[in-house]
């Protein structure tokens, strides 16, 4: 879908640690990407990057796109709260979720 909507994808992200399991994690980021990319915009942008201890995707929301059934945010909310990390989700014209990696 990312050739398709002709997307770019901006990954800032260098080597970083983070305390979570490798399914948890896989299962946080495949939803996260997936929602970028089905809610972004055609030749779009999404942005992957570290900002202030804040590992964080953010892409400007299409509002013609059909809203989903959530059960994806669901999910990642529901992993990092059973990991105890901090998160916050910015919806407006951008969609921004944040994770925080450090404590």
């Amino acid at each position: 879908m990312i050739h398709q909507k002709e997307l770019r994808i901006q990954n800032d992200v260098k080597d970083e640690t983070m305390y979570i399991g490798k399914t948890a994690l896989n299962i946080i980021l495949s939803n996260l990407i997936s929602n970028a990319i089905n809610y972004t915009y055609e030749k779009g942008m999404i942005q992957i990057g570290i900002e202030q201890d804040y590992f964080y995707i953010q892409n400007k929301q299409d509002p013609t796109q059909p809203k989903g059934n959530g059960l994806g945010l669901y999910i990642v909310r529901n992993l990092l709260d059973n990991y105890k990390m901090k998160y916050e989700v910015i919806e407006g014209e951008d969609f921004i979720f944040k994770i925080r990696f450090k404590h």
